[in-house]
């Protein structure tokens, strides 16, 4: 009797933890992204698909982002954003993979921003930027290709709106 009961309050203590993430009475700003390495990622000089780093900004304001040019973005970010910089990741990304990131954000950051680092930046799309809503939660859905980043139209994709299947959150 007493290991049943001591199963009930872990099954419960569970499911209340579980659903923490989607209250949507947070006083957290939640931002949940999903990077798609597309089938062409960034091609090499034969025009095969080839892995691409990719860093995730988390920014006051989206100014000095949008205004800098990417060698000075990428190689001194600090400087270039200045206070406007309040968090950066970094990560490989591979074609044909998928990245899953959950990031809980200051409450002074108002954008987050990606940045890609194309072979080939001249003829690229390589920065994308959202706005947060401060205590609510952004899903960010993009497919990095050949040539940019872009906001993920497939129909089988994860809308901006829509939740993620349990098995992803």
């Amino acid at each position: 009797m007493a290991k049943l009961r001591l199963l009930g309050l872990l099954l419960i203590i569970a499911v209340l933890t579980g659903c923490s993430w989607m209250n949507p009475y947070s006083d957290v700003t939640k931002v949940n992204i999903r990077l798609n390495g597309s089938d062409y990622l960034n091609p090499d000089l034969r025009g095969r698909p080839s892995p691409i780093v990719v860093r995730i900004y988390e920014l006051k304001n989206a100014v000095n982002f949008m205004n800098a040019d990417f060698f000075s973005l990428y190689n001194d970010a600090k400087n270039v954003l200045g206070e406007d910089l309040v968090a950066v990741e970094e990560m490989e990304l591979t074609p044909r993979q998928r990245i899953h990131l959950r990031y809980r954000v200051a409450e002074t950051s108002q954008y987050v921003g990606i940045v890609a680092a194309y072979r080939d930046l001249s003829s690229a799309d390589w920065r994308y930027i959202v706005k947060t809503v401060p205590k609510e939660k952004l899903y960010v859905n993009v497919v990095l290709t050949s040539d940019g980043i872009y906001k993920n139209t497939d129909p089988r994709a994860l809308k901006v709106n829509e939740t993620l299947p349990m098995n992803e959150r």
